[in-house]
């Protein structure tokens, strides 16, 4: 079967879950594409957040607080310097590799599992869908309030046991993660659960982790 495309060719979105008191809240995204023309971006550069953030001021008519994870464009001096000169813009980062904790995340699984098993003729029908869903779904206040819930259950992650050395044959080797420390065992300070830390692990489980988090950054309530 042919399938029509060419290669470089991308399609990236950005989006704000924005969430008011006494409002309905809002999806705000913008999308890019790159249709593989010398010396256009590939992605999104700080500039693009910049727009989109006064975009959504503008639309939100009020100071923002905004929550985002740890991107490297999130992170830069020109994107520290973009959200210095906006007063009305108060910047909080997520914790390293902590999808849970970023609603708009819950958005875009969303969008993929509407759109599985869909085969777009080209990049640009795949733009224009991607539209229409997310247009869809800025219509569904209770679908963008449902990804902020905060008593999702964090799946517990478990790690097979690995053959140990005397065994006869080629021992599997223990990835990086499972090799501990020396570390003497220590105590959770959310939970006050004794365990053995890896390296230099402070929390028992994610569940902790997101709890101690939530406990330094509470909500706040723009008026």
């Amino acid at each position: 079967m042919r399938v029509s495309g060419r290669r470089g060719r991308k399609l990236s979105i950005a989006g704000l879950a924005a969430y008011r008191t006494g409002h309905r809240p809002r999806l705000l995204y913008r999308v890019l594409l790159h249709t593989g023309r010398k010396g256009a971006p590939k992605s999104f550069t700080e500039d693009h957040f910049a727009a989109l953030l006064d975009a959504a001021h503008q639309q939100l008519d009020g100071p923002i607080l905004l929550v985002w994870d740890g991107l490297p464009q999130h992170k830069s001096a020109k994107m520290r310097a973009l959200i210095a000169a906006r007063r009305w813009l108060r910047v909080y980062p997520l914790p390293a590799h902590a999808p849970e904790l970023n609603p708009t995340e819950t958005v875009w699984s969303s969008l993929k599992r509407s759109m599985a098993n869909l085969a777009p003729g080209s990049i640009k029908d795949l733009a224009r869908i991607t539209r229409n869903r997310i247009k869809s779904m800025q219509y569904q206040p209770d679908l963008i309030t449902g990804v902020l819930r905060l008593d999702r259950p964090t799946p517990t992650l478990t790690r097979p046991t690995h053959p140990a050395a005397s065994t006869t044959g080629n021992p599997m080797r223990p990835s990086r993660d499972d090799i501990r420390n020396d570390n003497p065992a220590t105590t959770c300070p959310v939970c006050q659960t004794t365990f053995t830390p890896i390296r230099r692990q402070r929390y028992c489980t994610p569940a902790c982790r997101q709890a101690a988090w939530r406990t330094r950054h509470p909500p706040v309530n723009l008026p």
